[in-house]
């Protein structure tokens, strides 16, 4: 897109992503002056256009958002997350249905209350999809299950260095490709380290759940895509500290 506008001439642009923050991004630079159209399968931009400044509103994180939804299904604890954008949440409130876990919306909020939680099997897949950024978060709430369930990846073949650091937790799952089968059990603390930035969420959430202490290191990774993370979980009730070194 960026390039496109800096380009003289018309450009097509075919197999793009429809993220929600896609679309927000596009009505940015249309309130910035540039000359974007948008059908079901195309978006022509007409470049070579001087863009202005102007007021706008991004719309909210909702990878982040949905983090702290799967933390509270799978604490069973009720967690309010505010000024969230609710329709780019369906993939997750989709999945949320299918596997028991009780919910409230509003315009701009959403609250998971304290819920049995069932099994299910996801793919990962591009939007409208559930998202592949959520499958290690997912991955952690299936094991909490009494069924477990199957996680699928459509998207990035190797996606799941995070089992490996899980398994010290007692994480139990079976690999075949693509395809993780996870099995039911109940997470012990240990000393982890975060591989990616996804994962390391994971390990945040399942740290939190397991009986007692896990040490996560390398958590500069987390930060990359998360605004004081643990501070946030801290306002929630977790006891955690950053340690020195």
């Amino acid at each position: 897109l960026l390039a496109a506008l800096s380009a003289e001439g018309e450009t097509v642009l075919r197999g793009f992503a429809t993220e929600p923050h896609i679309a927000c991004f596009i009505r940015f630079l249309r309130a910035a002056g540039a000359d974007i159209t948008q059908s079901a399968n195309a978006i022509t931009v007409r470049g070579g256009r001087k863009l202005h400044g102007c007021r706008f509103t991004v719309i909210p994180d909702d990878i982040e958002a949905s983090t702290f939804l799967i933390g509270g299904a799978l604490l069973k604890s009720k967690i309010t997350v505010n000024g969230v954008f609710v329709p780019s949440l369906a993939p997750l409130l989709s999945l949320f249905r299918r596997m028991h876990v009780s919910y409230l919306t509003t315009e701009s909020t959403v609250t998971v209350l304290p819920s049995e939680v069932r099994g299910a099997s996801i793919l990962c897949a591009p939007y409208p999809a559930f998202p592949t950024d959520l499958q290690p978060l997912a991955a952690v709430l299936l094991s909490s299950t009494k069924e477990g369930g199957r996680v699928i990846e459509g998207v990035w073949r190797e996606f799941f260095a995070y089992v490996y650091e899980l398994a010290k937790m007692g994480f139990s799952a079976k690999r075949r490709e693509r395809c993780l089968d996870i099995y039911p059990v109940h997470l012990h603390g240990a000393r982890l380290c975060a591989t990616d930035l996804r994962g390391g969420a994971a390990l945040m959430l399942a740290a939190l759940s397991a009986k007692g202490e896990s040490v996560i290191e390398n958590t500069a990774l987390i930060e990359r895509g998360y605004e004081r993370f643990l501070e946030k979980w801290k306002q929630l009730g977790a006891k955690a500290e950053l340690l020195d070194g």
